[in-house]
């Protein structure tokens, strides 16, 4: 739970930048918050299909349990952070929200996660998981017209 909140505000903060037109890396980097370049695609590899929603692609930046995360292609790391048994990992773009959470979610029942509740409300969707000693959630919404899906694994 006091993970949660930074992440939060760290969607939010992205909202905010999306909509006043500022640049989310340069904000970033004010802040001293690390980010992680994303590789430019080749001409080869931006005219293969992209892969079903469900089934996710690698995730370059992806640090601590999100290591082997299978995000929604077309999705970038805005931030990811670990430390005290608690890891968060915020990403932007990928689709829509609603197939965001199914390929996180995929990935995690892939994991071990059970799901506890999963809810969609005014296309905002969460989704709270259980595995081990651990809890998952799973948030995704759109943000000034760009998809953001903000995923925390904390201790139970």
């Amino acid at each position: 739970m006091k993970l949660l909140l930074p992440v939060s505000a760290l969607v939010f903060a992205a909202a905010a930048c999306c909509c006043c037109g500022d640049d989310m890396t340069s904000k970033l980097e004010e802040l001293s918050v690390p980010t992680v370049e994303q590789p430019t695609a080749t001409p080869g590899e931006a005219a293969a299909p992209s892969a079903p929603a469900a089934a996710g692609v690698a995730l370059a930046g992806a640090c601590g349990k999100f290591k082997d995360m299978a995000a929604p292609a077309g999705a970038s790391v805005m931030v990811c952070s670990e430390g005290g048994g608690s890891d968060s990992i915020v990403l932007s773009g990928g689709g829509a929200p609603a197939d965001n959470c199914k390929t996180v979610k995929a990935w995690a029942e892939d994991a071990g996660y059970t799901t506890e509740f999963d809810t969609n409300v005014s296309g905002t969707w969460a989704v709270t998981m259980k595995g081990g000693a651990d809890r998952l959630t799973i948030g995704c919404m759109e943000i000034a017209g760009s998809s953001t899906t903000s995923v925390t694994v904390s201790p139970l």
